[in-house]
């Protein structure tokens, strides 16, 4: 590039009027890009490698966590389910052999299916016991 703009061939080296100091700080200072990236992106992974390690099973719910000895074990809520609907099978078929008009017996079914302690259904259950009661002595 001889020209006008141009002093000769010593601004034309790549060299000339550089320092040795120059490129040693260029030469570092992409070390330390290469070095920073490489922790950089090694970390995310280092560290999701550590989170597998200390992950813990938490616990099933809040009781669980704090009174664990009021929990019921999966044996015994299946149990008392079972009972819940052997009560409630009870009931739809006392409700049945009751000589009731059709609307009162769908709202008290309802009653036992959705709502089990309303004052209603009580009212009507108290009230079968009450005949079975006086039917006994």
């Amino acid at each position: 590039m001889i020209g006008p703009y141009c002093n000769g061939p010593k601004e034309m080296d790549y060299f000339a009027g550089r320092t040795v100091f120059e490129f040693e700080m260029k030469r570092i200072s992409i070390g330390l890009f290469w070095l920073t990236s490489a922790v950089c992106c090694s970390f995310p992974l280092h560290a999701q490698e550590q989170k597998k390690e200390k992950t813990q099973k938490p616990a099933r719910n809040f009781m669980e966590r704090f009174e664990p000895h009021m929990v019921q074990s999966a044996e015994e809520i299946l149990e008392l389910k079972q009972l819940r609907i052997a009560e409630m099978r009870r009931d739809l078929a006392l409700l049945d052999s009751l000589a009731i008009s059709e609307r009162r017996r769908r709202a008290l079914q309802e009653d036992v299916r959705y709502q089990p302690f309303s004052r209603r259904l009580s009212r009507a259950l108290a009230a079968i016991q009450l005949e079975e009661e006086e039917g006994e002595e």
